[in-house]
């Protein structure tokens, strides 16, 4: 290949892949309620995990 066209290549695939990026910058419906859901769980393992903790230590609420 070509220097000018490995270098066209190259450049072409940075462009391409830049577009990509810039189109994940918006969430959508879908993603919002599934970092809500992960949110959700995430608060419900601490608090689990929390009531073991206080089981453990002899202090029922």
């Amino acid at each position: 290949m070509k220097p000018n066209a490995k270098l066209s290549a190259t450049l072409a695939a940075l462009l391409l892949s830049g577009g990509l990026l810039a189109a994940c910058e918006e969430e959508g419906p879908a993603e919002r309620a599934g970092e809500s859901i992960d949110e959700t769980a995430e608060e419900m393992g601490d608090a689990m995990d929390e009531a073991t903790e206080d089981l453990d230590d002899g202090n029922n609420p």
